[in-house]
C-alpha cells in the first residue's frame, strides 16, 4: 500500500513508509489517514498499540512512531485556544500519547531495550515533546494547591488523560533513561516542571482521576502517588556522573513555593502512602508475582524517597527562604493551602 504524500499530508522517509507496511492491512490504511491529517484515525493508531500488545510484540509498533513524531512537528503550541487551534492541540494530544504508549510498551520487554526507547523517542525529541507537556498541564491539570478546582479547559483532555501526557513521560526518563535524567537534573524549566506536578500528585484524594474508566478498587492515586515520590527523588538527586550539572536543592524548592510548602508535601506523602501500604489485603503468597506483594514494594519504594527527599531538605541551608512565589502551570492558584495541615501531621480526621 503506498504512503506516498500528497497535498498537505505529512512526510515519511522511505524506510519509514516500508516499515509501516509490517502492519495489518485495516492499520496501514488508518495510519495512512492519520498522516493526512485524520484526528480520528491517529486516535486509532493509539487504541491499536493498547489493545494488540497481547498478541504483538512491542517493537511492531515502534514503526508507528514516525507518525507521532510527524505530527508533533507539524503543530506549534497556541499562544490561544480557540475553534482554530483546537485541531492542531487534539492531534499533539494523541501523537503525544502515542510516544508514550509505545515507550511505555517498549520498556517492558527487556530485548527491546529499556533505555533506548524512552530516550530516542521522547528525550531526543525534548524540543518537540516538552512544550506540549507544560500546555496540557497548564490547561488540563486542577491547580497544585488546590486539586478541587476544574481544570481551565476540561474539553481539551481529561485529567486521566493529562497524567499520562504529563507525569508518565516524566517517569518513564527517571526509571529508564540515564541521558533523560541528566536532562531533568540540569533544567531550570523542568525542575520547576517537576516540583509542581509532585504538588499536585500530593495534594490529589480519592482514587479515580478524572476520564479514567478504571474503578476505586484499582488504587490509581495511591499507585501515581508511590511512584512519583521516587521520579520527584530522581529529579533532585546528584548525577550518576560527578562531571554533569545538577541544579542545587533550592531550584526546587522555589517552585514549590519554599520550605514550608514542601515539608507539609512530604508529610502529607509520607502520610497517605504509609495509610495506602497499610489497606493493602495480606498477600496469599509471599512471592514476587503476587498483587499484594507488588502493591507493598511500590508503596516501599515510595516511602523510602520520600524519607530520603526529608533527609536531604533537612541538610539544607537554613537561611534558605521559607517562603518563595515562583511561576506555575497554573494560573489561578497563588501560596500553598495548609487545610490538611493537620491531616499531615497525623491528626485523626
Amino acid at each position: 500500500m503506498p504512503f506516498a504524500t500528497v497535498g498537505s499530508s505529512l512526510q515519511l522517509t522511505t524506510d519509514e513508509t516500508k516499515a509501516l507496511k509490517s502492519l495489518p492491512a485495516a492499520t496501514q490504511i488508518t495510519a495512512k489517514k492519520a498522516l493526512q491529517g485524520s484526528i480520528t484515525d491517529l486516535a486509532r493508531l493509539v487504541e491499536f498499540m493498547t489493545l494488540s500488545i497481547t498478541r504483538s510484540s512491542p517493537s511492531r509498533f515502534c514503526c508507528l512512531v514516525p507518525i507521532f513524531h510527524a505530527t508533533l512537528n507539524s503543530v506549534q503550541v497556541p499562544k490561544y485556544i480557540n475553534p482554530k487551534t483546537i485541531p492542531a492541540i487534539i492531534r499533539a494530544k494523541w501523537a503525544l500519547l502515542g510516544l508514550v504508549t509505545v515507550s511505555t510498551l517498549a520498556t517492558s520487554s527487556p530485548s527491546d531495550g529499556r533505555d533506548d526507547a524512552v530516550t530516542k523517542y521522547i528525550v531526543r525529541k525534548w524540543d518537540e515533546t516538552y512544550p506540549w507537556m507544560w500546555f496540557f498541564a497548564q490547561n488540563c491539570l486542577p491547580p497544585p494547591y488546590d486539586v478541587s478546582v476544574t481544570p481551565p479547559r476540561p474539553d481539551l483532555c481529561s485529567v486521566s488523560d493529562a497524567v499520562k501526557l504529563t507525569i508518565s513521560p516524566l517517569s518513564l526518563i527517571c526509571t529508564k533513561s540515564e541521558e533523560g535524567r541528566h536532562l531533568l537534573r540540569s533544567s531550570v524549566s523542568v525542575q520547576h516542571f517537576v516540583a509542581q506536578l509532585w504538588i499536585l500528585v500530593g495534594n490529589l484524594k480519592g482514587e479515580v482521576l478524572q476520564g479514567d474508566p478504571g474503578t476505586t478498587t484499582d488504587a490509581l492515586v495511591s499507585k501515581l502517588r508511590a511512584s512519583f515520590a521516587l521520579t520527584n527523588y530522581v529529579c533532585v538527586s546528584e548525577s550518576e556522573h560527578p562531571d554533569k550539572i545538577t541544579l542545587p536543592l533550592s531550584n526546587f524548592i522555589h517552585a514549590a513555593g519554599g520550605v514550608k510548602p514542601v515539608v507539609f508535601t512530604l508529610l502529607r506523602y509520607i502520610r497517605r502512602i504509609t495509610r495506602d501500604a497499610a489497606a493493602v489485603e495480606e498477600p496469599r503468597l509471599w512471592m514476587v508475582s503476587d498483587p499484594s506483594v507488588k502493591q507493598l514494594h511500590l508503596y516501599t519504594v515510595g516511602l523510602n524517597y520520600s524519607f530520603q527527599f526529608l533527609q536531604t531538605i533537612s541538610s539544607q541551608d537554613p537561611f534558605m527562604p521559607r517562603t518563595a512565589y515562583p511561576p506555575r502551570f497554573d494560573s489561578h492558584s497563588s501560596g500553598c493551602n495548609h487545610s490538611d495541615l493537620a491531616e499531615d501531621l497525623g491528626a485523626s480526621k
